[in-house]
């Protein structure tokens, strides 16, 4: 029992220490957003990040659905308030890309007057990113909050260049 509690004092004890040092290291969670996506994150050092995605988007309403796999990378920097409350929080700006697969009817979107019935493509998204991150003090928890405008090389139902696409993301950090 004594060593239990040792053991556990200790990873305590070092999980605290983690956790002022968080910025570097990785963290994995969910994105929910357009589209909600799992999402791992590695720090290189305190300012250079990549963070990988994949995700699925089914439109209930209608026979049409994506998946995507993506990554990109992110250069983080502190805002500083002079707030020790804010000082987990940091805004990043970013780039990456996404392979993208989608699969929809033709009647959706052309009302099936080209008789193709059902279509599916695959295509390529460029990104950029901008947003905002903020690790909590007493939890290996962070959160954030991006817009990603992006342009699709490839065949899709819409417009190649998307304006908005945002999402709010939950991570637990590992180490």
């Amino acid at each position: 029992m004594k060593r239990l509690l040792f053991s556990i004092a200790v990873l305590l004890a070092t999980s605290t220490f983690m956790l002022a040092q968080q910025r570097v290291g990785s963290a994995i969670g969910l994105r929910f957003g357009s589209p909600t996506s799992i999402s791992a994150k590695h720090f290189f050092n305190d300012e250079a990040a990549i963070e990988l995605m994949a995700g699925f988007r089914p439109y209930l309403a209608r026979d049409y659905s994506y998946s995507f796999l993506g990554a990109a990378y992110q250069h983080h920097m502190p805002l500083d308030f002079g707030d020790s409350d804010l000082a987990g929080l940091h805004w990043y700006l970013g780039a990456g890309g996404t392979f993208q697969f989608w699969k929809y009817q033709d009647e959706f979107f052309f009302g099936n007057l080209r008789g193709r019935g059902d279509f599916a493509s695959s295509t390529i998204r460029i990104a950029g990113y901008a947003g905002l991150q903020y690790a909590l003090d007493e939890a290996p928890i962070e959160f954030t909050i991006d817009w990603s405008p992006s342009f699709t090389l490839g065949t899709t139902p819409f417009n190649n260049f998307r304006v908005g696409f945002y999402t709010l993301g939950v991570r637990y950090i590992l180490n």
